[in-house]
Parts: structure tokens; C-alpha cells; sequence
């Protein structure tokens, strides 16, 4: 790859999860100089085992966090249109009733329903809890789909993606960082965006950065086909279901208790069999693939986005929400990278707030 570290408007983007993805469409889309960088293939991290899952009503105990998530329900409304309804997200909404999130007021839209305001919405479910929140303007996407629209608009726009190649070392030249030493080469460009989400860490760790975090595995389990259809999908206590645009269904662990993955295939099936006891109008189920991922989840739970201290040409984008937050992300990086400005939604997300620098670095 040529040398555009002197090139003010190239970006080397490490990661092609959604946020990755989302950024480098919405960069090569402003005329950018673009190449993405993977060890693997499109969301073969996080967001390829994500139960995909636009909202903001799990942020409702922190306001700042609550708004921004509004905010990026709102952008994602704006790329739909943006994709001319190509995008594979259904808003069709949510229920729940994991216990603590009956704990406080509904925050409207939201609002509290009985059991027969349950059934209302969703038929299936045979014996539905006595109270659950209906959550109206979640969206449901097709997370690995969608990171592969967002690629191919990249590629249209000008953006090169280049798989198969592990960012070992970040390239500095002083305070400033000039891309990256894979196992394949260097690769330089005026600005490095780290989104790489498990992998994050260990990158920075290099520039003697330290970013605390406590990733959490998930499984997934991904159900063949059914013919009856869902209305809603729901999150309790012990598992949340919803159902793709095929029928099948994604079910996905609430509980995480501990030793739940120290036998995979027993928790899956557990999982299969939860679903089935509280929708048997589905109808036998089948387990087609289970996946299992590690979430990249900062230390106090935020999103970090932003540049990093202490060193120029280099900005961290990592959390474990980047499904709703993609779109707007990308935005905001946008208009970090094009017009060098901070917008306010991200001063509570900055790095400052948990990156620490070691001795070395």
C-alpha cells in the first residue's frame, strides 16, 4: 500500500465491524482517501454474534447515554432512507420484562403493559409475565447483512478493504501516528481509526495506552425456519428471541451465569427449549448454528470515541452497543476527521475518561 501518511485526507480504518464499516462508507463518502483493515472478514468480531439489537431503553438509568442512543435511533432512521429501504431493519419494536428493567417509570416512548396488553402485541407468547415494557421504536437489523451493505457503499464510494491481515503495531513518528505494521506490512495514512473491538486494547497497549475493559462472551443460537411469524420481538429474564426475515428465529442469553459456555451445546439447547415452552405456537424448533462472541465492553460500560491523548493521527472508536450506534458514529467521526470538531453529544464518551498512559509510553 503507498506510502499517504502526508495525505491530510486518507484514513486507515482497523476493524470491519458496523462501526468500522459505518465509518468507512460515511468517510469514502466525503471524498476520502479510504483503506479498511481486517484480520478475518466482515464482522467476524462482535457484530457477526450480536443479537442486533437498535435501542435505547437499556440506557435508561444514564441520560447523556439515553440521548445519544435517541440520537443514533434517529441516524439510523436517516440511513435507512439514506439506502432507500435496503437496509434489513425491521421496527417493529420490543418487549420486555427482565427484572430490572420494570424497576423504574416507563421513559415514553415506552410504556408499561399487563399481561393482556401482552398478549395483545405478541400472541405467542402463552403465558406472558404479569408486566412488561413495550419499547415501540426499536429497530431489529440483520447485523452481518448490514455490514456488508456498508462495505459494498464503501467500495462504491472509493474505499479499499484489504482481509487476511492482522494490525500488529501502530507506526508512530514521534506524537504522531503514521498507520499501521500488519503481518503483512506497514500501511500508513494521516489518520488511524482503532475499531477493532476485542482487539482494541492490544493495539493501544503498544503506544503504552491502557484502555480498561471487561469483554463478555455471548451465545447465540440461530433456529431453521418456522412458519409462524412474531410480532414482536421480547428480552426476559433468561433469554431474548426475535425472528429474521427468513423465519428463522435468534435467541440470545440473558442470564450469562457463570459457566454457561463451559458447555455450549447444553446451554443452546436449554435456550431452544425456553423458547419453545414460552411460544409452542412456533412449533418444534431446530437448532440451524450457534455462535458465540466476545462483546468489547469498556470498563464503565460507555462507549469511548474519540482521539486519543497524547498522540495526534490516532482516534478510538470501541463499545458494546456499536449496533445502535454505528450510523451516528460514523457521523460524529465525520465530522472529527473532515471539520476537526467535537460535537457535544461525544464530550461524556471522550478517552480521557479511562485511557491511562503507562511509563513506557
Amino acid at each position: 500500500m503507498p506510502d499517504k501518511s502526508n495525505d491530510s485526507r486518507s484514513i486507515l480504518i482497523v476493524g470491519a465491524g458496523i462501526v468500522g464499516a459505518a465509518t468507512a462508507y460515511r468517510m469514502a463518502a466525503s471524498g476520502w482517501s479510504v483503506d479498511l483493515v481486517d484480520a478475518v472478514s466482515p464482522a467476524a468480531g462482535a457484530s457477526g454474534g450480536s443479537w442486533a439489537w437498535i435501542n435505547a431503553i437499556s440506557a435508561r438509568s444514564d441520560p447523556a447515554y439515553f440521548s445519544f442512543r435517541r440520537a443514533a435511533i434517529a441516524a439510523w432512521h436517516d440511513w435507512d432512507q439514506e439506502f432507500s429501504g435496503a437496509l434489513p431493519i425491521d421496527w417493529t419494536g420490543t418487549l420486555l420484562w427482565e427484572s430490572d428493567m420494570l424497576d423504574d417509570e416507563p421513559i415514553p416512548p415506552a410504556t408499561l403493559l399487563d399481561a393482556d396488553g401482552i398478549r395483545s402485541v405478541e400472541p405467542l407468547i402463552a403465558t406472558p409475565p404479569k408486566h412488561a415494557l413495550s419499547s415501540p421504536d426499536d429497530g431489529l437489523v440483520d447485523g452481518l447483512a448490514t455490514v456488508q451493505i456498508f462495505l459494498q457503499a464503501a467500495v462504491a464510494a472509493g474505499a479499499r478493504l484489504h482481509f487476511g491481515r492482522l494490525a500488529q503495531a501502530l507506526i508512530r513518528d514521534g506524537d504522531t501516528v503514521k498507520g499501521i505494521e500488519t503481518n503483512y506490512g506497514k500501511m500508513k495514512a494521516s489518520e488511524t481509526l482503532i475499531a477493532a473491538g476485542t482487539g482494541s486494547a492490544s493495539l493501544l497497549s503498544e503506544v503504552g495506552l491502557t484502555l480498561p475493559t471487561k469483554p463478555k462472551p455471548g451465545l447465540l443460537v440461530i433456529t431453521r425456519p418456522v412458519e409462524a411469524r412474531m410480532q414482536r420481538a421480547f428480552w426476559s429474564d433468561h433469554i431474548h428471541v426475535k425472528q429474521m426475515r427468513d423465519g428463522s428465529l435468534m435467541i440470545g442469553e440473558s442470564e450469562h451465569k457463570p459457566g454457561a459456555l463451559d458447555d455450549p451445546a447444553a446451554t443452546a439447547e436449554g435456550m431452544l427449549r425456553a423458547a419453545e415452552k414460552m411460544m409452542p405456537g412456533l412449533g418444534p424448533l431446530s437448532i440451524a448454528k450457534t455462535t458465540i462472541a466476545a462483546r468489547p465492553i469498556p470498563e464503565d460500560g460507555l462507549p469511548v470515541v474519540g482521539r486519543l491523548p497524547g498522540l495526534s493521527g490516532l482516534t478510538l472508536a470501541t463499545m458494546h452497543s456499536g449496533m445502535t450506534l454505528a450510523p451516528l458514529v460514523a457521523e460524529l467521526l465525520k465530522e472529527l476527521f473532515v471539520n476537526n470538531r467535537v460535537a457535544a453529544l461525544l464530550d461524556p464518551f471522550q478517552p480521557e475518561r479511562l485511557i491511562r498512559r503507562s511509563k513506557q509510553g
